[in-house]
């Protein structure tokens, strides 16, 4: 019984080690959802986002579902306005 803990430690050990010493995490990404008129200021927020350390941003439009396969496109941000922030991000070395 002893023997059998102490080689469940030594594997447990072994594999922790060789996960430790594989390489740098894996990257961080933060959501930037957003709706009409959200991304007019984007800079700043991902000027936030960088500095907080993270290395991708997810933007995630708002749509809003007018019925039954309907998607009212009203109320989320323009292509110009998101192709702009997309930019912005870029600029900045977020993926």
């Amino acid at each position: 019984m002893k023997i059998s803990k102490l080689l469940g430690f030594a594997a447990l050990f072994v594999f922790s080690a060789l996960a430790y010493a594989s390489g740098p995490a894996a990257p961080l990404g933060a959501s930037y959802p957003c709706g009409k008129g959200d991304l007019a200021s984007a800079e700043t927020r991902l000027d936030s986002i960088k500095a907080a350390g993270f290395d991708f941003v997810t933007f995630v439009p708002n749509y809003t579902y007018a019925g039954l396969n309907r998607v009212d496109l009203s109320e989320s941000p323009g292509f110009d306005e998101l192709a702009k922030a997309v930019e912005a991000a870029l600029r900045r070395g977020l993926g």
